[in-house]
């Protein structure tokens, strides 16, 4: 019998991986199938050495622009989001979010580098979810990160390690997964900046 290696045997299925492996400069695949990622019109964002490369407001859309897709749509789901990351600048810099904010303010949490030190997972607008605060600098280090949701508990994890966790339900804390345009752009969210470094492994699991 043939397995799918995208379906867990606990029901969790991954539906993004972003592994960015090939030559420097060839096209960005999502090993799922599921998605055709795609650029941004201007800043770097290519394959380095089996890694992404961001800067300049650089991203990687996980499908075109305002391609909706339910992969993206948490909304009661349990989910997980985990990549590593190496800053090479510290800055305030968003590192993914799910969509854009729409014309009535309503956009998805997301992820931001903040200094040299922080990590902040924030609902739209901008109340912390889980955070983290390292010892020492980020920048220059190589950091594996993830975000994780079981049922109202949410967890941040660092090199495996879980570093916060917190409590919230979605209405309290504005987090909306329920937003129309299921995205996920990863490495910037113009104009409000963009990680400059390395973004490798990123992946995606629902359920």
């Amino acid at each position: 019998m043939l397995i799918n290696p995208y379906v867990f045997s606990n029901d969790k299925v991954k539906v993004l991986e972003l592994l960015f492996n090939g030559a420097d400069g060839s096209t960005i695949t999502d090993s799922t199938g599921r998605h055709t990622p795609s650029l941004s019109a201007a800043g770097t964002r290519t394959i380095v050495s089996n890694r992404l490369q961001v800067g300049s407001g650089g991203f990687v859309r996980a499908d075109a622009a305002n391609t909706v897709n339910q992969d993206f749509n948490f909304t009661g789901k349990d989910f997980s989001i985990s990549f590593e990351m190496q800053p090479t600048v510290g800055s305030n810099t968003w590192i993914f979010k799910k969509t854009a904010q729409d014309a009535a303010g309503v956009g998805s949490p997301y992820l931001v580098f903040i200094g040299t030190t922080q990590l902040a997972f924030r609902s739209y607008i901008n109340q912390d979810i889980v955070t983290y605060t390292a010892p020492s600098t980020l920048v220059n280090v190589a950091t594996k990160v993830e975000i994780r949701r079981t049922g109202t508990t949410f967890q941040m994890l660092i090199n495996d390690a879980v570093v916060d966790t917190q409590v919230y339900n979605e209405a309290q804390r504005s987090i909306d997964f329920s937003s129309q345009n299921y995205g996920m752009i990863i490495g910037a969210s113009p104009p409000d900046g963009g990680l400059t470094g390395f973004i490798d492994n990123f992946v995606v699991t629902v359920g």
